[in-house]
């Protein structure tokens, strides 16, 4: 498994030219094995989004709920893991 950068995955997801063909072929290799992002390319995304300095296709939650590799939890099962191991900080 691969980890995309944030920039990397959303190129990759709305076929922007900015992915150039090195990045296409690795991606394209990586892919069975599995591509996976960073939490904190969610909120990037999410924040890009909310100062509208990025338009998506979707709304942002319907974008972000789409993972890369449906082995991986949703992010409302990695908020609702979050909110149970903080309770128990608390």
């Amino acid at each position: 498994m691969i980890i995309l950068d944030t920039h990397i995955w959303i190129w990759w997801v709305s076929n922007n030219s900015r992915l150039n063909p090195t990045q296409e072929s690795h991606i394209a290799q990586h892919q069975s094995d599995g591509l996976g992002i960073s939490i904190i390319s969610c909120w990037e995304i999410a924040k890009a989004v909310e100062t509208k300095g990025l338009q998506l296709t979707l709304p942002v939650e319907d974008w972000l709920n789409s993972p890369l590799d449906r082995s991986l939890p949703s992010i409302e099962e990695i908020e609702a893991e979050l909110s149970r191991d903080l309770k128990g900080e608390l």
